[in-house]
């Protein structure tokens, strides 16, 4: 991959053998790992606004999907969000298929359209799962880690982690509908 993508990292804490850590999505920014989640990049599917929606009522529509696609795959979900400035707002949903981050590129939205600078992004899942290849590689340890199975358990569903509070501002679809942060404040959209 040439030049430097720029991309911002939400990760989840997640609990590993004995101890509690959080997804490393500041230092992840290496080449390699940055290389990892851009080819492991899966698109989902393409959401517009009604016209006259308003951007929190359109998000809250689109929650589900990135709840349907998290409890199905165990995978986060999540897309910058986009704006025509006329009042259209516009989601490119995607996955770095990954259990403890999703990574969102502010320069992949819709046609047209510009970035707002706020992402929405889905939580993985409560289950087990083993960290694949895009895992270690957010996680920060990935060249280090090889191909030895790293078991995991449980991730918060409902909250933004430490890493999404740090990443900018967003909304989080959560089993209940969507809650919005910006600065580590943290709200349900009006």
């Amino acid at each position: 991959m040439s030049g430097v993508v720029k991309a911002w990292v939400f990760a989840v804490a997640v609990v590993v053998g004995l101890g509690s850590i959080s997804a490393k999505a500041a230092n992840a920014a290496s080449p390699w790992a940055v290389q990892v989640a851009a080819r492991s990049w899966q698109h989902i599917e393409d959401f517009s606004s009604a016209p006259g929606e308003t951007k929190e009522a359109f998000l809250t529509r689109i929650a589900p999907a990135l709840r349907a696609y998290s409890d199905k795959t165990g995978f986060e979900a999540c897309g910058a969000i986009g704006t025509d400035g006329k009042g259209a707002f516009a989601v490119v949903l995607g996955s770095s298929r990954s259990h403890i981050a999703c990574v969102s590129y502010h320069n992949r939205v819709a046609a047209g359209m510009v970035s707002t600078g706020e992402t929405i992004h889905s939580h993985g899942t409560t289950g087990s799962f083993n960290f694949n290849r895009v895992d270690k590689a957010l996680y920060g340890d990935g060249e280090k880690v090889g191909i030895i199975l790293m078991p995991a358990h449980s991730q918060v569903l409902d909250r933004f982690s430490p890493t999404d509070l740090a990443g900018g501002p967003g909304y989080l679809a959560t089993p209940t509908g969507l809650i919005y942060q910006a600065g580590g404040k943290v709200a349900q959209p009006q």
